[in-house]
């Protein structure tokens, strides 16, 4: 599926989470990949329905914010790919917690699509939003990153934490940039 050549330009530090993303959980990671593109799917379908009227922008920013919840679960599967590598990965001559930032990029690389197409479609039919379309999918990024501590750190209330979050930034997203 994936050559040697192709992971020889990844970071080798990065090389542990792409490895159990796509060798170790790659059902896991396709199944949530799956429900984002599915809850993606379903809100250009609505917006198409509502024939791209100003119902779409919030629509976009809450399917952004599910889309953000289920790309946040991979967090969890990640740090346990971790702390299973720490006896290998403890000789290598690595900050501590370095995980953190390759972690965190990689879910970012993988919202960042979500975010232009839904972002693209409110530009293409509202051009006027352009600048708060840039600014939210900057914040959406950020949410990913955020998202990070509830999911690793909060055991038992990881996903009221993640959802009373998600749910924040869509309120705000929506009262400040649009």
């Amino acid at each position: 599926m994936f050559s040697k050549a192709s992971f020889s330009r990844v970071h080798p530090a990065a090389f542990i989470p792409l490895h159990f993303l796509l060798r170790q959980s790659l059902v896991q990671s396709l199944a949530k990949i799956a429900v984002a593109l599915g809850i993606a799917t379903v809100a250009l379908g609505l917006m198409a329905v509502w024939d791209y009227d100003e119902r779409i922008v919030p629509l976009a920013v809450i399917a952004l914010a599910c889309i953000a919840l289920v790309i946040s679960g991979l967090y969890r599967d990640l740090h346990m790919a971790h702390d299973a590598a720490q006896a290998i990965v403890g000789a290598f001559p690595l900050p501590d917690k370095w995980e953190r930032k390759f972690d965190t990029a990689l879910l970012m690389m993988l919202g960042l699509p979500f975010a232009a197409v839904l972002g693209g479609v409110i530009v293409f039919y509202h051009a006027r939003l352009l600048a708060a379309v840039v600014l939210a999918s900057a914040t959406f990024l950020g949410l990913i990153g955020i998202l990070r501590w509830p999911q690793v750190n909060a055991q038992r209330q990881a996903v009221f934490l993640s959802s009373v979050t998600a749910a924040l930034w869509a309120v705000l997203t929506l009262s400040v940039h649009l």
